[in-house]
Protein backbone atom coordinates (compact mmCIF):
# COMPACT_ATOMS: atom_id res chain seq x y z
CA UNK A 1 0.00 0.00 0.00
CA UNK A 2 0.79 3.49 -0.68
CA UNK A 3 -0.54 6.53 1.05
CA UNK A 4 -1.52 9.67 -0.61
CA UNK A 5 2.16 11.23 0.22
CA UNK A 6 4.25 13.82 -1.78
CA UNK A 7 7.55 11.92 -2.46
CA UNK A 8 10.10 15.10 -2.21
CA UNK A 9 10.88 17.29 1.20
CA UNK A 10 12.81 20.35 1.00
CA UNK A 11 14.75 21.83 3.88
CA UNK A 12 16.61 25.13 4.73
CA UNK A 13 20.13 25.33 5.27
CA UNK A 14 21.31 26.89 8.33
CA UNK A 15 24.99 25.96 8.53
CA UNK A 16 25.20 23.10 10.97
CA UNK A 17 22.63 20.69 9.71
CA UNK A 18 23.67 17.31 7.85
CA UNK A 19 21.05 14.85 8.80
CA UNK A 20 17.93 15.22 6.26
CA UNK A 21 15.23 12.83 6.90
CA UNK A 22 12.00 11.72 4.31
CA UNK A 23 8.77 9.63 5.06
CA UNK A 24 8.11 7.97 1.64
CA UNK A 25 8.65 5.28 0.78
CA UNK A 26 11.53 4.10 -1.84
CA UNK A 27 12.33 0.08 -2.87
CA UNK A 28 16.27 1.09 -2.85
CA UNK A 29 18.62 3.84 -2.42
CA UNK A 30 19.34 4.68 -6.17
CA UNK A 31 15.47 5.76 -6.03
CA UNK A 32 16.75 9.06 -3.93
CA UNK A 33 17.76 12.20 -5.78
CA UNK A 34 18.77 15.52 -4.14
CA UNK A 35 19.36 18.97 -5.14
CA UNK A 36 20.69 22.33 -3.89
CA UNK A 37 19.26 25.30 -4.73
CA UNK A 38 20.74 28.95 -4.30
CA UNK A 39 18.40 31.73 -3.51
CA UNK A 40 21.05 34.17 -4.94
CA UNK A 41 21.37 32.76 -7.99
CA UNK A 42 18.30 31.13 -8.51
CA UNK A 43 19.87 27.92 -9.62
CA UNK A 44 19.42 24.33 -9.00
CA UNK A 45 22.01 21.78 -8.97
CA UNK A 46 20.95 18.03 -9.19
CA UNK A 47 24.18 16.27 -6.94
CA UNK A 48 25.65 13.21 -8.07
CA UNK A 49 28.31 12.96 -4.87
CA UNK A 50 29.20 13.98 -1.63
CA UNK A 51 25.93 12.61 0.08
CA UNK A 52 24.71 8.95 1.56
CA UNK A 53 20.94 7.63 1.64
CA UNK A 54 20.55 5.57 4.86
CA UNK A 55 18.09 3.47 3.94
CA UNK A 56 16.87 2.25 7.23
CA UNK A 57 17.07 5.64 8.97
CA UNK A 58 15.23 7.16 5.92
CA UNK A 59 17.65 10.31 5.75
CA UNK A 60 20.06 11.54 3.70
CA UNK A 61 23.59 12.63 4.96
CA UNK A 62 24.98 15.63 3.65
CA UNK A 63 27.52 15.66 3.06
CA UNK A 64 27.99 12.18 3.99
CA UNK A 65 29.39 9.44 2.56
CA UNK A 66 29.37 5.28 3.16
CA UNK A 67 31.15 4.07 6.31
CA UNK A 68 35.05 4.23 5.67
CA UNK A 69 34.47 5.85 2.26
CA UNK A 70 34.65 9.80 3.73
CA UNK A 71 37.18 11.95 2.06
CA UNK A 72 39.51 14.64 3.61
CA UNK A 73 37.85 17.22 5.11
CA UNK A 74 39.22 19.54 2.62
CA UNK A 75 38.04 17.51 0.06
CA UNK A 76 34.48 17.89 0.80
CA UNK A 77 31.68 20.84 0.82
CA UNK A 78 30.87 22.83 3.93
CA UNK A 79 27.56 22.26 5.50
CA UNK A 80 24.16 23.91 4.17
CA UNK A 81 24.51 26.93 4.68
CA UNK A 82 21.77 29.60 5.38
CA UNK A 83 20.50 31.07 1.66
CA UNK A 84 20.61 27.33 0.32
CA UNK A 85 17.93 24.64 0.25
CA UNK A 86 18.07 21.10 0.32
CA UNK A 87 15.71 18.69 -1.63
CA UNK A 88 15.26 15.25 -1.70
CA UNK A 89 12.42 13.51 -3.91
CA UNK A 90 12.22 9.88 -4.96
CA UNK A 91 12.45 9.24 -9.03
CA UNK A 92 11.43 5.45 -9.05
CA UNK A 93 12.50 3.27 -12.42
CA UNK A 94 9.13 3.02 -14.89
CA UNK A 95 9.14 -0.54 -15.20
CA UNK A 96 7.59 -3.53 -14.72
CA UNK A 97 9.65 -6.70 -13.98
CA UNK A 98 6.92 -9.07 -11.68
CA UNK A 99 6.47 -12.20 -13.58
CA UNK A 100 3.30 -13.41 -11.93
CA UNK A 101 3.19 -16.79 -13.46
CA UNK A 102 0.38 -18.25 -15.57
CA UNK A 103 -2.79 -18.97 -13.15
CA UNK A 104 -6.37 -17.52 -13.61
CA UNK A 105 -6.52 -14.61 -12.41
CA UNK A 106 -2.48 -13.74 -11.76
CA UNK A 107 -1.70 -13.08 -15.86
CA UNK A 108 -5.00 -10.59 -16.38
CA UNK A 109 -3.31 -8.81 -13.38
CA UNK A 110 -0.04 -8.95 -14.44
CA UNK A 111 -1.67 -7.22 -17.55
CA UNK A 112 -3.32 -4.80 -15.99
CA UNK A 113 0.34 -3.65 -14.47
CA UNK A 114 2.13 -3.94 -17.15
CA UNK A 115 -0.38 -1.56 -18.52
CA UNK A 116 -0.46 0.92 -15.77
CA UNK A 117 3.77 1.00 -16.27
CA UNK A 118 3.63 1.22 -20.05
CA UNK A 119 1.22 4.66 -19.31
CA UNK A 120 3.69 6.03 -16.98
CA UNK A 121 6.44 5.47 -19.73
CA UNK A 122 4.11 6.94 -22.30
CA UNK A 123 3.86 9.97 -19.57
CA UNK A 124 7.18 10.51 -18.77
CA UNK A 125 8.16 10.74 -22.92
CA UNK A 126 5.64 13.36 -23.02
CA UNK A 127 7.02 15.24 -19.85
CA UNK A 128 10.68 15.08 -20.93
CA UNK A 129 9.51 17.25 -23.67
CA UNK A 130 8.15 19.61 -21.56
CA UNK A 131 9.10 22.51 -20.00
CA UNK A 132 10.07 22.06 -16.04
CA UNK A 133 10.54 23.62 -12.97
CA UNK A 134 13.38 22.00 -11.10
CA UNK A 135 13.16 20.16 -8.05
CA UNK A 136 13.51 22.42 -4.79
CA UNK A 137 12.58 25.63 -6.85
CA UNK A 138 10.61 27.35 -4.19
CA UNK A 139 8.37 29.49 -7.45
CA UNK A 140 5.19 27.59 -9.16
CA UNK A 141 5.45 26.99 -12.33
CA UNK A 142 2.75 29.62 -12.92
CA UNK A 143 5.31 31.87 -11.57
CA UNK A 144 8.24 30.69 -14.05
CA UNK A 145 6.17 31.18 -16.79
CA UNK A 146 5.29 34.72 -16.45
CA UNK A 147 9.33 34.97 -15.61
CA UNK A 148 9.86 33.36 -19.00
CA UNK A 149 7.40 35.76 -19.95
CA UNK A 150 9.11 38.69 -19.07
CA UNK A 151 12.51 37.49 -20.25
CA UNK A 152 11.16 36.92 -23.49
CA UNK A 153 9.90 40.38 -23.66
CA UNK A 154 13.16 41.97 -21.79
CA UNK A 155 14.71 39.64 -24.86
CA UNK A 156 13.39 41.23 -27.56
CA UNK A 157 13.66 45.03 -26.34
CA UNK A 158 17.31 43.88 -25.97
CA UNK A 159 17.66 42.64 -29.17
CA UNK A 160 15.95 45.95 -30.45
CA UNK A 161 18.06 48.11 -28.56
CA UNK A 162 21.25 45.76 -30.40
CA UNK A 163 19.94 45.29 -33.64
CA UNK A 164 19.68 49.78 -32.88
CA UNK A 165 22.83 49.97 -31.58
CA UNK A 166 24.34 47.26 -34.68
CA UNK A 167 22.81 49.71 -37.04
CA UNK A 168 24.76 53.04 -35.17
CA UNK A 169 28.14 51.18 -35.37
CA UNK A 170 27.76 50.11 -38.54
CA UNK A 171 27.25 53.82 -39.53
CA UNK A 172 30.09 54.74 -37.05
CA UNK A 173 31.75 51.91 -39.36
CA UNK A 174 31.25 53.57 -42.27
CA UNK A 175 31.94 56.97 -40.86
CA UNK A 176 34.94 56.05 -39.42
CA UNK A 177 35.97 54.23 -42.78
CA UNK A 178 35.45 57.81 -44.80
CA UNK A 179 37.66 59.59 -42.00
CA UNK A 180 39.96 56.75 -42.36
CA UNK A 181 40.36 57.27 -45.97
CA UNK A 182 40.07 60.48 -45.48
CA UNK A 183 42.94 60.17 -43.16
CA UNK A 184 44.85 58.48 -45.95
CA UNK A 185 44.75 60.87 -48.25
CA UNK A 186 45.54 63.62 -45.64
CA UNK A 187 48.72 61.34 -45.05
CA UNK A 188 49.43 60.77 -49.17
CA UNK A 189 48.89 64.36 -49.10
CA UNK A 190 51.21 65.26 -46.43
CA UNK A 191 53.82 62.96 -47.68
CA UNK A 192 53.73 64.61 -50.69
CA UNK A 193 54.05 68.09 -48.98
CA UNK A 194 56.73 66.22 -46.80
CA UNK A 195 58.45 64.68 -49.76
CA UNK A 196 58.24 68.69 -51.92
CA UNK A 197 59.48 70.56 -48.66
CA UNK A 198 62.45 68.09 -48.05
CA UNK A 199 63.16 68.52 -52.37
CA UNK A 200 63.34 72.19 -51.51
CA UNK A 201 65.36 72.40 -48.41
CA UNK A 202 68.09 70.23 -50.21
CA UNK A 203 67.85 72.71 -53.33
CA UNK A 204 68.19 75.40 -50.82
CA UNK A 205 71.24 74.32 -48.98
CA UNK A 206 72.80 73.51 -52.37
CA UNK A 207 72.37 77.14 -52.84
CA UNK A 208 73.27 77.89 -49.70
CA UNK A 209 75.99 76.08 -50.44
CA UNK A 210 77.02 77.92 -53.83
CA UNK A 211 76.28 81.18 -52.34
CA UNK A 212 78.94 80.07 -49.57
CA UNK A 213 81.27 79.14 -52.56
CA UNK A 214 80.24 82.30 -54.68
CA UNK A 215 80.68 84.60 -51.52
CA UNK A 216 84.49 82.72 -50.89
CA UNK A 217 85.19 83.43 -54.52
CA UNK A 218 84.46 87.00 -54.48
CA UNK A 219 85.92 87.23 -51.37
CA UNK A 220 89.45 85.58 -53.19
CA UNK A 221 88.76 87.89 -56.19
CA UNK A 222 88.56 90.94 -53.31
CA UNK A 223 92.22 90.00 -51.95
CA UNK A 224 93.32 89.52 -55.34
CA UNK A 225 92.07 92.72 -55.99
CA UNK A 226 93.11 94.12 -53.16
CA UNK A 227 96.45 92.72 -53.56
CA UNK A 228 96.94 94.25 -57.55
CA UNK A 229 96.04 97.92 -55.66
CA UNK A 230 98.71 96.74 -53.21
CA UNK A 231 101.25 95.83 -55.95
CA UNK A 232 100.04 98.98 -57.90
CA UNK A 233 100.35 101.47 -55.33
CA UNK A 234 104.04 99.90 -54.97
CA UNK A 235 104.56 99.96 -58.98
CA UNK A 236 103.29 103.49 -58.83
CA UNK A 237 105.37 104.51 -56.18
CA UNK A 238 108.46 102.53 -57.41
CA UNK A 239 107.58 104.83 -60.76
CA UNK A 240 107.38 107.97 -58.89
CA UNK A 241 110.54 107.18 -57.45
CA UNK A 242 112.08 106.32 -60.07
CA UNK A 243 110.89 109.33 -62.48
CA UNK A 244 112.55 111.68 -59.39
CA UNK A 245 115.41 109.09 -59.53
CA UNK A 246 115.72 109.89 -63.46
CA UNK A 247 114.80 113.54 -63.03
CA UNK A 248 117.48 113.99 -60.52
CA UNK A 249 119.84 112.27 -62.40
CA UNK A 250 119.27 113.76 -65.89
CA UNK A 251 119.48 116.99 -63.49
CA UNK A 252 122.75 115.70 -62.52
CA UNK A 253 123.86 115.41 -65.51
CA UNK A 254 122.96 118.57 -67.19
CA UNK A 255 124.53 120.63 -64.08
CA UNK A 256 127.88 117.77 -64.81
CA UNK A 257 127.55 118.69 -68.21
CA UNK A 258 127.42 122.30 -67.28
CA UNK A 259 129.91 122.23 -65.50
CA UNK A 260 132.18 120.22 -67.53
CA UNK A 261 131.45 122.23 -70.40
CA UNK A 262 132.26 124.98 -68.42
CA UNK A 263 135.54 123.61 -66.97
CA UNK A 264 136.25 122.78 -70.36
CA UNK A 265 135.45 125.65 -71.57
CA UNK A 266 137.42 127.72 -68.97
CA UNK A 267 140.35 125.29 -69.41
CA UNK A 268 140.00 126.45 -73.04
CA UNK A 269 139.70 129.85 -72.79
CA UNK A 270 142.63 130.30 -69.52
CA UNK A 271 144.92 128.44 -72.71
CA UNK A 272 144.03 130.84 -75.39
CA UNK A 273 141.93 128.37 -77.30
CA UNK A 274 140.30 129.02 -80.31
CA UNK A 275 136.73 127.57 -79.68
CA UNK A 276 135.58 130.19 -76.63
CA UNK A 277 136.07 133.30 -75.35
CA UNK A 278 135.29 135.67 -71.86
CA UNK A 279 132.58 138.25 -72.75
CA UNK A 280 131.79 141.53 -70.65
CA UNK A 281 130.50 140.11 -67.31
CA UNK A 282 133.35 137.35 -67.30
CA UNK A 283 131.29 133.88 -68.51
CA UNK A 284 133.12 131.81 -70.79
CA UNK A 285 131.07 132.22 -74.12
CA UNK A 286 131.69 130.67 -77.99
CA UNK A 287 133.90 132.91 -80.01
CA UNK A 288 131.82 133.93 -82.66
CA UNK A 289 134.50 132.52 -85.35
CA UNK A 290 135.85 129.33 -83.41
CA UNK A 291 138.96 128.09 -84.44
CA UNK A 292 140.72 124.84 -83.92
CA UNK A 293 140.97 123.65 -80.00
CA UNK A 294 142.91 121.18 -78.55
CA UNK A 295 139.93 119.74 -76.92
CA UNK A 296 136.90 120.52 -79.06
CA UNK A 297 136.11 120.83 -82.84
CA UNK A 298 133.64 121.66 -85.19
CA UNK A 299 131.12 118.90 -86.95
CA UNK A 300 130.05 119.50 -90.45
CA UNK A 301 127.08 121.31 -88.97
CA UNK A 302 129.69 124.24 -87.81
CA UNK A 303 128.82 123.02 -84.00
CA UNK A 304 131.28 122.94 -81.48
CA UNK A 305 131.50 119.26 -80.04
CA UNK A 306 134.25 117.62 -78.07
CA UNK A 307 137.34 116.16 -80.13
CA UNK A 308 137.01 112.37 -81.07
CA UNK A 309 140.15 110.45 -79.64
Amino acid sequence: MIGDITPSVTYRGDGNTTVFPFSFAISGADNIRVAIYDTATERTTELSRDYFVDVQAKAVHYPGYAPGQSPAAAAQPPKLPNGKTITIYRKTPINQLTNLGGKYPLPAIEGMSDKATAILQEHEEVLSRTVRVAAGDPRTPEQRLTDLQNYVSEAKSSAGSAAQSAQQANDAKNVAASSAAAAAGSANAAQQHATTAEDRRVRAAASETNVRRMEENVANMQRHIDGARAETGRMEQSTRESARNAKQSEEYAERYAAGAWRAASEIEGSLGGGMFEYDEDGDVMPKEHPTSSLLYELDEDGDIMPRSR
